[in-house]
């Protein structure tokens, strides 16, 4: 019985997908709130640094989503950018 409980809170939460034990689960009531700091940190470096200039490309936040928008043929240098600033903040 308390296999079939397992199984059905692991259905529920969607944990059959990937069983990852690693970072914040998405959905979760931190996970908002672990974004938006780590956003807050690269909004502050995309202006600090002039990127939004110097790369042609702009971040548009939506809670704790980011989309850049970039002139064509400046995507690659722009996600190039982001990556090491993910990195730099820790993430992977």
């Amino acid at each position: 019985m308390e296999d079939e409980k397992q199984e059905a809170c692991r259905r529920q939460n969607g944990a059959d997908a990937k069983d990852n034990r690693k970072g914040t689960p998405p959905g979760r009531v931190i996970s908002p709130l672990l974004a938006n700091l780590y956003l807050h940190i690269l909004d502050r470096i995309w202006e600090r640094r002039g990127l939004q200039v110097r790369l042609s490309a702009r971040i548009v936040r939506y809670a704790d989503d980011i989309v850049v928008l970039c002139r064509k043929g400046r995507s690659a240098a722009a996600m190039e950018v982001l990556r090491r600033r993910w990195k730099f903040c820790g993430r992977s």
